[in-house]
């Protein structure tokens, strides 16, 4: 005796279980055929391999080493109210980039949409504030450390617009 299926299973039948002998009959063949059918379903390779799973990895190393800078930041040396304002504003984007990746509201959308306008205007100020204070410094060290600067918090900025402005599911309710 075959094993027995339920009678309200739905199952897809697949060519390889649609060839079998026609002695094959009755409860046996349906448990074949199911058989068949989930074992083609889990050997096959997904069609469309989500960006958004993969990319989700980046996202959390991304945020673990900005974490680690701002702790090193906040307790490297003196810190001005510049710094501060900078370090302020750093964690509450990064609580954006958080609240982006695990998909969860986190305050208000107008919040956010105020948080990505000052790290847009910090992004662009601070770094031109450190090329101009430091003149005397050779011009392509600074040239590359202001440029370094924006690069680094460019991630931050795209995570935190697509927070405030692209996460409609989110902030629905």
């Amino acid at each position: 005796m075959g094993l027995q299926t339920p009678r309200n299973v739905h199952f897809e039948a697949t060519q390889e279980a649609d060839h079998w002998p026609a002695s094959v009959s009755g409860n046996t063949y349906r448990s074949v055929k199911v058989e068949a059918a989930s074992w083609h379903r889990s050997t096959q390779v997904p069609r469309k391999i989500s960006m958004v799973t993969f990319g989700n990895i980046g996202w959390w190393i991304y945020l673990v080493f900005l974490l680690g800078c701002l702790l090193a930041n906040a307790f490297g040396e003196p810190i001005s109210i510049e710094t501060g304002i900078g370090i302020a504003i750093g964690a509450l984007a990064m609580l954006g980039l958080y609240g982006y990746l695990t998909k969860r509201k986190y305050g208000s959308r107008k919040l956010w949409v105020g948080c990505f306008y000052a790290l847009l205007i910090g992004t662009v100020f601070y770094p031109s504030k450190v090329i101009l204070s430091s003149l005397s410094e050779p011009k392509a060290l600074v040239i590359f450390g202001g440029i370094g600067g924006i690069l680094l918090m460019l991630p931050l900025i795209i995570a935190v617009f697509l927070y405030a402005f692209r996460s409609h599911d989110i902030w629905k309710g």
